[in-house]
């Protein structure tokens, strides 16, 4: 029998501050999601506040309760971007997998900070993999794609699709695409033989001390092409959307059995990685 996923990535106008906005505007996606025949949704990161943030709160909270129902009530599986977590007097950047009967099956938290994250967001210290009904699903935030070991983590711990919510600026002005990040994941997606939902949002939005902040948008689904080359097989623009994709699971196996990437590995000699 062929193991298939269809994955949706929900690309969402963020308004800073704007809480109940957000979750609405997020929640017109995951039921668009849904009508569209999505096993899993994903959500961009600070998908509820924006930057910077206005409400932290604990897990299960607010927001995850209202994720739960409605995961519950579609029937959907979500992942649910990330939050500002309180737990233990600490702030956490967080990501959490809502199954479709509603359940919180497993959260990560950030473990690669962002610049302006130092010194207020306390860094997760494991990784996440999580296998559900339908696959093994691998969570990572934004900052974290940009370190191999992130991904490669994930590979070795059976990842087959990773989710990573995202908030990045468009550096590229008015008509520049990030085509930085599309590489990336490509690369991430590629030396692994595995799919990768980059979840990115999207619109204009203004930020203390900052002002106006166009993000870049432009979330993806990336995965394997030929050999192993990996290819976008949606991409959104600058505006909201939800983009699309079925994913063939076999297709990981076949691929990896024939390069053996993970197989032909050398880690006694990996010692200076973690110098």
């Amino acid at each position: 029998m062929e193991r298939k996923i269809k994955v949706a990535c929900a690309q969402i106008k963020i308004v800073s501050g704007d809480y109940e906005g957000n979750l609405k505007r997020a929640l017109e996606m995951i039921k668009e999601a849904k009508d569209k025949g999505a096993d899993i949704v994903g959500l961009p990161e600070f998908f509820s506040t924006g930057v910077p943030i206005f409400k932290e709160e604990p897990i299960p909270g607010p927001t995850t309760d209202f994720l739960r129902a409605k995961a519950k009530e579609l029937n959907i599986n979500i992942v649910g971007g990330t939050l500002r977590e309180k737990r233990d007097n600490r702030v956490y950047n967080t990501c959490c997998f809502i199954g479709r009967q509603g359940k919180i099956l497993g959260k990560y938290s950030k473990i690669h900070l962002w610049i302006k994250e130092q010194g207020y967001v306390t860094p997760g210290n494991f990784w996440v993999v999580l296998d559900t009904f339908q696959c093994k699903v691998g969570l990572c935030i934004c900052w974290d794609l940009w370190f191999p070991e992130s991904t490669r983590i994930l590979a070795l711990k059976g990842a087959e699709v990773i989710f990573c919510p995202t908030w990045v600026e468009d550096w590229g002005g008015e008509s520049g695409v990030p085509q930085d990040r599309e590489n990336l994941v490509k690369v991430r997606a590629g030396e692994n033989l595995l799919y990768i939902v980059d979840i990115v949002s999207c619109g204009k939005t203004e930020v203390p001390e900052v002002g106006e902040m166009r993000l870049a948008g432009h979330s993806r689904i990336i995965g394997l092409g030929e050999r192993m080359m990996a290819e976008v097989y949606a991409e959104a623009g600058y505006k909201p959307e939800l983009i699309i994709a079925e994913l063939d699971l076999d297709l990981i196996k076949k691929k990896r059995e024939e390069f053996k990437i993970f197989q032909t590995r050398n880690p006694e000699v990996y010692g200076d990685l973690i110098l």
